[in-house]
């Protein structure tokens, strides 16, 4: 086999970047790798670096892994392939060449999850980003579908870059790749990914003596553990932010942790303690909404107030206040259609539908849930498709509509399936109880 390998490599025309690509692209850390990679890596024009691949391809020297719609032409190397090039570049490669290897394909992954970051979550706290070889193509996705699909094709080799970064000691890549890549993260409930990546990258935000980044280390961090249901960690997870934003004064950071925590005792049976935490945040970011300079600043604020507020609806809902609780959550749900925010809107009505039903008019619940129920599958998050469905069953089982609650529960659990099996379970339970 190297007999054969030895032979396709020295075919390769010199006066060509063939043999580079070849050995440059064995080094790097990913599982396959595309054209705007292999560019990025190589310092080629992306309709150059896509002859060379096929010339490889065509000698048998890489394998053709798959045809992505969102990332073209998708190649690895085999085995024996993948060793044979690396002995080649222990034997040819410049000094330093390695290190340089390393540095662009952190860099491609950092520069492209970015550009999705920003598309995806552009609430999202920004934060520096450094880079020492950015892509001279930087790719553009149509549309928040293009970015999310981009992220989800490419998670192997995003967690393979944090790693990479961690190994070769590369702090600031290591937790700027970890903040970059929240979108996927929120929206694939990996959390398995969130915990290992938030260890390394909070790490590594501690050892740049960047108290920024460790705050949103921590932060998005907990977003993962409330979202895995580990609530205790949670809990202690946005109290350690509370006391760095408040030594920072950190009021944007402040304000956060307040609503996480908010959220963290909600979820985890706690309303009463969850509706003081609640009500701090809710009047931290309205003066933080008041005294921004940005038209951008002061509708992320917006937005955060009526997220909140949702919150404290659900708060005033679990303390069976439904009448208070059918005023908060129709006034944010007001503010989050005004400001189109249509996912979060159909959060809003969902329990909106719920305090209905408990304030006893349980036909406005049951309309007012079946339309949350097509705006979140119309908004597109899994969870809350399943969640609407859910609220939904509770209405109608309180009711007596056994059939369509079973019905409903039916397709809650199939959907939390993919997502989570703490929510799956619970749902179970349901349909135990009511059969």
């Amino acid at each position: 086999m190297n007999q054969a390998l030895d032979q396709s490599y020295w075919s390769l025309p010199r006066s060509t970047p063939a043999p580079v690509v070849y050995r440059r692209m064995a080094s790097v850390f990913t599982v396959d790798f595309d054209v705007p990679l292999t560019a990025a890596v190589c310092s080629l024009p992306c309709a150059e670096a896509e002859t060379v691949l096929e010339q490889l391809h065509e000698r048998n020297l890489i394998e053709l892994h798959q045809e992505s719609a969102f990332r073209g032409r998708v190649y690895r190397f085999h085995d024996t392939a993948r060793a044979h090039a690396r002995d080649r570049a222990t034997v040819e490669a410049t000094f330093g060449e390695a290190e340089e290897i390393l540095q662009r394909a952190l860099d491609f992954y950092l520069t492209t999850a970015s550009a999705a970051e920003k598309i995806l979550t552009p609430t999202h706290r920004p934060l520096r980003r450094d880079y020492v070889y950015p892509p001279a193509e930087l790719m553009v996705f149509a549309g928040e579908d293009a970015g999310l699909a981009w992220l989800y094709a490419q998670r192997d080799n995003l967690l393979h870059a944090v790693r990479a970064a961690v190994a070769a000691g590369l702090d600031r890549s290591t937790w700027q790749l970890t903040h970059a890549i929240w979108p996927l993260l929120r929206s694939s409930h990996d959390y398995e990914l969130c915990s290992e990546s938030h260890e390394l990258g909070l790490q590594a935000a501690r050892r740049c003596g960047d108290r920024e980044a460790e705050v949103e280390m921590l932060s998005t961090w907990g977003v993962g553990l409330r979202g895995a249901g580990k609530f205790e960690a949670a809990a202690e997870t946005f109290a350690a932010v509370l006391r760095l934003a408040r030594e920072e004064q950190d009021r944007r950071a402040e304000a956060q942790a307040l609503h996480e925590l908010g959220s963290v005792n909600l979820h985890g049976g706690h309303p009463a303690e969850a509706e003081g935490f609640l009500l701090q945040a809710r009047q931290q970011r309205i003066e933080l909404g008041r005294t921004s300079e940005s038209e951008t600043d002061r509708l992320t604020y917006t937005r955060a107030v009526a997220i909140t507020i949702v919150c404290l609806g659900h708060a005033q809902l679990e303390l069976h206040r439904p009448a208070e609780a059918i005023e908060t959550l129709s006034a944010a749900r007001t503010t989050l259609l005004e400001i189109q925010d249509s996912f979060d809107a159909a959060r809003a009505l969902a329990w909106l539908a719920r305090a209905h039903a408990a304030g006893g008019d349980p036909g406005k619940g049951e309309e007012e849930g079946r339309r949350a129920i097509a705006e979140c599958d119309a908004a597109g998050s899994a969870r809350w498709r399943a969640h609407s469905r859910e609220l939904l069953g509770h209405t109608l089982r309180e009711i007596g509509d056994a059939d369509p609650a079973r019905g409903l529960y039916q397709e809650a659990i199939v959907i939390y399936a993919a997502v989570s099996r703490r929510d799956e379970d619970r749902v179970r339970q349901c349909l135990q109880e009511l059969s």
